[in-house]
């Protein structure tokens, strides 16, 4: 009964993953021939179904949405570029590009609606189904998804941010003299 519960729960977070719209904003480093697929500075191929929703070229800063279908990113809508390739920031200037811009799309700690949020999440199941197997004679559902929280909140950040903001409390306190 566990197992079939735990199969049917992660079969529910894969069909989930599919569906998942994130944002990005980088270069584009290469276009293909056909103009249905580009390259950003991250490394990422990103394809578009009509190549008239392509409007930029090699060189130009873009923003767009995606969603992630397996290993396919697929473009929603039309990209348009900046139009020319802007040249990188100098020593002590501010870009407001966002960290994703230098990481491919992946930053850390992982946003909650992130397409590697959905991975995180299926791999801490896995492993917190093959933990719980391993040290308890039997775990219930809700025991199994406890143990995955923690293994998803750990591998996605979430402790380092709970961690630090308590660390801004106890100096905020130790200022306020209390």
């Amino acid at each position: 009964m566990k197992d079939e519960m735990l199969t049917i729960l992660n079969t529910e977070i894969k069909e989930e993953s599919f569906d998942m719209t994130d944002t990005i904003t980088g270069t584009i480093t290469a276009v293909a021939g056909t103009n249905k697929s580009f390259q950003l500075d991250g490394g990422d191929w990103y394809g578009v179904y009509d190549p008239s929703n392509l409007q930029a070229s090699k060189g130009d800063d873009v923003t767009f949405e995606f969603t992630r279908k397996g290993k396919w990113l697929n473009v929603k809508g039309k990209v348009v570029g900046s139009g020319a390739a802007i040249s990188s920031p100098t020593a002590g200037s501010v870009s407001s590009a966002p960290v994703k811009k230098a990481t491919g799309g992946r930053t850390f700690p992982v946003r909650g609606t992130a397409p590697e949020r959905t991975i995180n999440r299926q791999n801490a199941l896995t492993n917190a189904v093959q933990y719980t197997n391993e040290v308890f004679t039997s775990a219930t559902v809700d025991e199994v998804l406890d143990v995955a929280r923690q293994f998803e909140a750990y591998t996605c950040g979430d402790l380092d941010i709970t961690e630090a903001l308590e660390e801004i409390d106890k100096a905020v306190a130790k200022i306020n003299g209390e």
